[in-house]
């Protein structure tokens, strides 16, 4: 129940911006369309939004290389060749794919990201992320106060 909307709602418990950075965020959950297993390259549907999650709690300092970044895919869903062409700088790779008949641990061979980068940021994904907004306030308040 607590991974529906609804569930979430009820059970979850809100979290500013401000506080996540006093977390620590253990694993990650993200979902796939298509991941190697071996080497950790995924890709999801496209938008970004899980590698925009993570880059910031990365950011903010609640996921660190300690957090594992795991997906949950079916078998037909692994791809041995898939090319590391196909991530970016900002695209997450995992570091466990959990099918219905096995755990495998890769050899995750690529960076997480470390902050947003926002030359990868439209304005649709800005109306469907309204923290991104938020965060991005944050932010600027933060350069202020070095200037």
């Amino acid at each position: 129940r607590a991974a529906t909307k609804s569930g979430t709602a009820a059970l979850g418990t809100i979290v500013s911006l401000t506080a996540v950075g006093n977390l620590h965020v253990d694993i990650v959950v993200v979902a796939s369309v298509v991941v190697n297993p071996i080497t950790g390259a995924r890709l999801g549907k496209g938008k970004g939004y899980g590698d925009i999650e993570y880059a910031m709690m990365r950011q903010l300092g609640a996921c660190d290389d300690r957090t594992l970044v795991v997906t949950t895919v079916h078998e037909s869903q692994l791809l041995d060749d898939l090319p590391a062409s196909v991530m970016t700088e900002h695209d997450l790779p995992v570091n466990v794919v959990i099918t219905p008949q096995r755990i495998i641990y890769t050899q995750n061979k690529f960076s997480c990201p470390k902050a947003i980068n926002w030359n990868y940021i439209d304005n649709d994904t800005m109306l469907n992320l309204p923290v991104l907004k938020e965060f991005k306030r944050l932010q600027q308040l933060q350069q202020e106060k070095l200037n």
